[in-house]
């Protein structure tokens, strides 16, 4: 059976494949890794909430709904096939385009002054040592241990479940919280450490570097409160070795592309091993694990950073059945996989759900769900910040998605005349409006432009005093803090999509929202990880939409913050860097940010080179919505002509 997932790895490693279909095999055994990560609030068994018969119709309508979309080149026309080569260099491999296979350095690399890398003879002495150091041990289990994860042969609905046990990995109690009458449950999980010293030294490094510098906020998510990706995460990739490179990948691009005098190798490397195993697990036709689905979100992660968001939604769509497949939306809040899963999936499904204006993967009972445990837990523990905090974000992700469903419909909907868009607009807007009142008092609230200037509109040289002024004020913790900015972000897209006639009121306020936002992002900057940038950036960008173009202030300030976000190895595509110039009529934006080549290094320009050939080329019209993020372009211009 056609599988674009498939056929898009095959194209990512050079490996011309049979194609099936990237559906979970029925009944397989549980995933095998550390109970601690998976502690469950219950053992009991969840059904499965698909039939084998309602599968295989979903399946039949995926495969009608892909089968009318036509496979373009960038200039309309149908894509040719080419034979993929297994043997061309990683280089051209990575950058979609055939190799002459000449080296030690081929044609094209040669030419285009490109360092060229090929993978290790299949085979080879050196290989076959690499691939025996890097497998991940399996590690022996307890009596109970043992009964718990084979007591039932067939699939569990929440893949967890038959993993849980009171015991972490290393034999001590778990901190996971419990539904366990008389306990107050706490959503800190933080299992044993896992040595890696049977690795190579190579891998070794990179493990150390993401303990001491990864957080949730390199992830684009601000608020986790289980070590996800300090810990849990490197745990996981021990017990994988397709998740294993895809994570030492992400370490290895984060400090390459910060190092003048880096080197794209090794991050090639890593990743052309990752998506070679996760292929051939498809091929295999071998069961999914909650390995398998972090391996394909990381892989999107590192795909978000090249600023590749077409290659991001072929991840993304894999992801979902994968997750589809492992957990029901019931049980995911569970544990803290089983949340972070969900968390991380969602960013990605709610950026493409916005940028190209189509439907969320997602169905409400996922966030009824995640936000009805999250309630719960803030009950149980009302003094616990962290449960309160979740309870928050997940309450802005399901009014995004609401968003999201309500734009849709109104596009589809567009030759009609549809007077319910109004009233659930309105509706939607109230809520919003109940959130920000309702705010817990517990957690300090941070100071936005509204408050600070009584309510009305700063000038731009009031703003720009509070923005350069040697001290910002004292906000919050990150977290808080871009909670609320997320807050701003989704009343500025809720706003644009009035059903209204923009007026200058209507105005006024997307540009009091765009400025707290840009006042969060400076403070936050001043202060915090690098991190923090990543998940602000699309706040800015969309608040820097809606705001004067012809003021120097503005301009400089916006390209000095996304130069930032690039020297940090986000890449901005060249769609958005277009787009940037015309807002900002400055044609030398689509060379660099920043006059005089500033902080534009040699690695910086080969990344970048990189990126925008990888980037290229999209072959359907979704994907092409997606490339340039054409819905929130429209909906800026759109506002801008008729505010005028």
């Amino acid at each position: 059976m056609d599988d674009p997932y498939r056929r898009y790895l095959s194209s990512m490693s050079g490996a011309g494949m049979h194609l099936v279909n990237i559906a979970q095999p029925p009944h397989p055994a549980p995933a095998a890794l550390p109970s601690a990560l998976f502690h469950d609030f219950t053992l009991q068994q969840a059904p499965d909430h698909h039939s084998a018969q309602q599968q295989q119709v979903l399946l039949q309508k995926r495969s009608k709904s892909k089968s009318r979309t036509s496979t373009l080149s960038a200039d309309g026309s149908e894509a040719v096939k080419h034979k993929r080569t297994r043997s061309g260099c990683l280089t051209c491999r990575s950058r979609r385009v055939k190799c002459d296979e000449k080296r030690p350095v081929c044609e094209r690399c040669q030419k285009g002054g490109r360092e060229c890398v090929y993978p290790e003879p299949k085979g080879s002495a050196k290989e076959a040592t690499r691939s025996a150091e890097t497998s991940p041990q399996t590690t022996e289990k307890s009596d109970a241990g043992e009964g718990a994860a084979h007591s039932d042969r067939g699939r569990p609905r929440d893949p967890t479940q038959s993993l849980s046990s009171p015991m972490s990995s290393a034999g001590a109690p778990s901190n996971s919280p419990t539904d366990q009458p008389g306990q107050t449950p706490s959503p800190r999980t933080m299992g044993a450490t896992s040595s890696w010293s049977h690795l190579p030294a190579d891998i070794q490094r990179h493990l150390e570097w993401i303990a001491d510098n990864i957080t949730n906020l390199h992830y684009g998510i601000a608020h986790e409160a289980d070590n996800f990706f300090e810990s849990l995460l490197p745990q996981a990739a021990l017990q994988d070795e397709a998740l294993l490179n895809a994570v030492v990948a992400f370490a290895s691009y984060l400090t390459t592309v910060q190092n003048p005098d880096g080197d794209l190798a090794d991050f090639l490397r890593y990743h052309h091993r990752s998506i070679t195993l996760l292929l051939e697990h498809f091929r295999k036709g071998e069961k999914h694990e909650i390995s398998t689905l972090l391996t394909i979100l990381q892989l999107a992660q590192i795909e978000e950073y090249l600023g590749d968001w077409v290659n991001v939604m072929g991840h993304q769509k894999a992801a979902f059945q994968v997750l589809d497949a492992l957990f029901e939306p019931a049980t995911a809040p569970r544990t803290p996989m089983g949340r972070m899963c969900f968390t991380w999936y969602a960013r990605f499904d709610a950026y493409i759900a916005a940028v190209a204006n189509t439907p969320s993967t997602l169905d409400p009972s996922w966030f009824e769900h995640m936000e009805n445990f999250c309630r719960n837990q803030r009950a149980l523990c009302p003094h616990e910040s962290d449960w309160i905090l979740a309870h928050e974000y997940i309450r802005i992700r399901r009014m995004r998605w609401q968003q999201n469903m309500l734009f849709t419909k109104r596009r589809q909907r567009q030759n009609q005349l549809d007077t319910s868009f109004g009233q659930e607009h309105e509706d939607l807007r109230q809520e919003l409006v109940r959130f920000r009142q309702g705010w817990p008092p517990s957690i300090p609230r941070p100071e936005d432009i509204e408050s600070r200037f009584g309510g009305r509109e700063p000038t731009l040289d009031e703003l720009f005093q509070t923005l350069e002024g040697g001290v910002m004020p004292e906000l919050p913790s990150t977290e808080v803090t871009e909670l609320y900015a997320s807050w701003h972000l989704t009343m500025i897209l809720h706003l644009i999509a009035s059903p209204a006639m923009p007026s200058e009121e209507l105005m006024s306020n997307v540009r009091k929202h765009a400025y707290s936002i840009i006042y969060y992002n400076e403070a936050l900057r001043r202060r915090s990880s690098q991190g923090v940038l990543i998940g602000l950036q699309s706040m800015v960008q969309v608040a820097c939409s809606v705001l004067r173009k012809d003021d120097h202030r503005i301009a400089m300030w916006v390209r000095r913050n996304l130069a930032e976000a690039e020297q940090m190895g986000s890449i901005q595509p060249a769609r958005h860097r277009e787009q940037m110039a015309r807002d900002l009529n400055d044609p030398s934006i689509m060379r660099w940010w920043l006059p005089h080549d500033e902080g534009f290094t040699p690695m910086l320009r080969k990344v970048r080179e990189f990126a925008d050939e990888r980037n290229d080329v999209a072959r359907t019209a979704q994907q092409q919505d997606v490339r340039e993020a054409k819905f929130l372009y429209e909906l800026f211009a759109q506002m801008e002509i008729a505010s005028q």
